[in-house]
């Protein structure tokens, strides 16, 4: 049904899902204790969520040239990281955490040969960068499953989902790929993945900085959001906040919202609340993680204003190097 529906329109419902979320969520917190809970609350912590965001930028440039490495492309970490940033100012106002990602790939498609490299970095990073979330959670997740009924449902949810993807990919490469290989192997896309997949198993060692840059990626972002719960005065550990992590990251690539918004607060507070953390703790937490990243959105959108008026073209085209052909 959301299919048929105008582009103008499903941005309207979406935003409007984000609202009905953020104000459920705000009107389950204790205000007559709110103002204590601001007073009290140690914002030397959220200072350092805010540098933690910011340090993101970077690592996330990184990670995605890792990405690309293994793709047998290279451009500039630089570069890279600047069309991060407008990424991010992008996916604002898209659906889901990944809406930017097609800002990316616009960007990088016309740098890179073959062309498909651009969707594969792409795709690559967000499965690795998804995976290590998903490994983080698992591993808290074992700490506290004799405490809790969350972390026995993530790793039963993740053993099946892992299973069937195993399943999945024997079935198509055994059974139904060479069934239906004669009848589109002609096609170009076709080709261009089958070439992007071989590319992928001859990267050998260049999926180590890859792998690598991830975990540290979705360990900066577990200790941004534990640092945020320190700093109400939560009790909760590392192990439960990597756990919230993951099941929001997951929660997150689901299109309901604008950016996730709504969503992504919702399941950190409801996560956090089954895990044994106060609710208004967990309540104030997630905004003020929604709340620490406008500034930086605002940076990135800064950043956009002078890449749509030429003012970063200049510098950009002065400083590109050819990609290394596959």
């Amino acid at each position: 049904m959301m299919s048929k529906l105008s582009g103008p329109l499903r941005l309207v419902i979406k935003g409007a899902f984000s609202a009905v979320a953020i104000g459920g969520l705000i009107a389950g917190i204790n205000w007559q204790e709110l103002p204590e809970l601001i007073i009290g609350y140690r914002w030397e912590f959220a200072v350092a969520a805010f540098i933690g965001l910011m340090i993101q930028f970077p690592v996330s440039g990184l990670k995605w040239h890792a990405a690309l490495r293994v793709c047998d492309v290279d451009l500039s970490f630089r570069r890279l990281t600047r069309f991060y940033c407008i990424s991010h100012f992008v996916g604002q106002f898209l659906p889901t955490s990944i809406g930017g990602d097609a800002y990316r790939v616009y960007r990088v498609l016309p740098l890179v040969q073959p062309r498909s490299r651009a969707v594969t970095s792409i795709v690559l990073d967000r499965i690795v960068g998804l995976a290590a979330l998903l490994v983080l959670g698992a591993v808290g997740a074992v700490f506290l499953i004799d405490n809790f009924r969350l972390p026995l449902g993530f790793l039963t949810a993740l053993a099946f989902g892992s299973l069937g993807a195993v399943v999945g990919s024997a079935a198509m490469y055994f059974g139904w790929f060479r069934l239906i290989r004669t009848k589109v192997q002609h096609l170009k896309v076709v080709a261009a993945i089958r070439e992007d997949l071989m590319q992928l198993l001859r990267a050998g060692w260049n999926w180590l900085p890859l792998l690598c840059m991830a975990f540290v990626f979705q360990l900066i972002a577990v200790a941004i959001v534990y640092l945020l719960f320190l700093g109400a005065g939560s009790s909760i550990g590392f192990a439960e906040v990597a756990l919230i992590a993951a099941v929001t990251g997951l929660a997150g690539m689901i299109p309901l919202a604008i950016n996730g918004i709504g969503v992504t607060e919702g399941t950190i507070t409801l996560a956090a609340v089954a895990l044994g953390a106060d609710y208004d703790d967990a309540a104030v937490s997630a905004v003020l993680l929604r709340v620490a990243v406008l500034p930086l959105s605002c940076a990135c959108g800064v950043l956009y204003w002078r890449e749509s008026h030429g003012k970063g073209a200049a510098t950009d085209t002065s400083s590109r190097k050819p990609a290394i052909p596959a």
